[in-house]
């Protein structure tokens, strides 16, 4: 996964696909954010399609902190 910052209150996350799925096609992905270092909350968010892009609206409370992303 990488994270690119675009601006103080948005990121863009790409990824890539899945090389196996199973036989399923991938219909959405769910990316999974938290920041460093840190116990607490994790967001969650879901997709609405199978793009392996998506543009994050962030609050500026986290420009300049590390976070962690997954999918």
């Amino acid at each position: 996964m990488e994270a690119t910052t675009l601006s103080q209150d948005q990121v863009e996350l790409s990824w890539d696909e899945p090389t196996n799925t199973g036989g399923s096609p991938v219909l959405k992905y769910r990316i999974f954010v938290s920041e460093k270092d840190r116990q607490g909350s994790t967001l969650s968010i879901e997709t609405s399609d199978a793009r392996t892009t998506y543009k994050l609206k962030t609050p500026k409370a986290m420009y300049g902190k590390d976070y962690i992303f997954t999918v």
